[in-house]
């Protein structure tokens, strides 16, 4: 599974934002990135800077887009773990729900976090990451379990 944080927000709407140009082509950089990644499912939520973010790999895959409440990280974590073996699903998230996430799938807690209301999240000026969580079914019926975590950089 590949996490990453929706890229740079605009300013042009305080609900819902879209991306800045700097997100768009943060955008375009993972959607380049991971060109060659094989993924097979995109999540988003519902708002519009995720979705914008999650677009272009989309597209480049021929995939939909599919919605998660953001709220509710142990929820996306089990779709994410009921998909067929050898799925690569994108999860699109925010500041905050990207590293619960990456954690509720048995990942260590990334670094460079720091607390708010909301529990620890990324820093409001770091968009940069990309968390790769190998998840592995140890035994029949068993829920998937990250047996190896990876985070990386990628974009300006």
């Amino acid at each position: 599974m590949i996490l990453v944080r929706h890229a740079e927000k605009a300013q042009d709407d305080p609900r819902d934002p879209g991306l800045s140009e700097v997100g768009v082509r943060r955008a375009a950089a993972l959607a380049a990135l991971l060109a060659g990644a094989g993924v097979t499912h995109v999540f988003a939520t519902d708002y519009r800077r995720t979705r914008d973010t999650a677009g272009p790999v989309a597209a480049d895959g021929a995939l939909e887009v599919a919605s998660y409440d953001p709220r509710d990280p142990a929820a996306v974590a089990k779709r994410v773990a009921e998909l067929p073996a050898g799925s690569i699903a994108l999860v699109v998230g925010h500041s905050n729900t990207t590293p619960q996430l990456y954690t509720a799938l048995g990942a260590d807690e990334p670094g460079g976090l720091e607390d708010s209301p909301y529990g620890r999240k990324l820093p409001e000026d770091v968009y940069d990451r990309v968390y790769v969580a190998t998840l592995v079914r140890l035994q029949d019926g068993a829920r998937p379990r990250c047996v190896a975590g990876l985070e990386l950089r990628y974009g300006e």
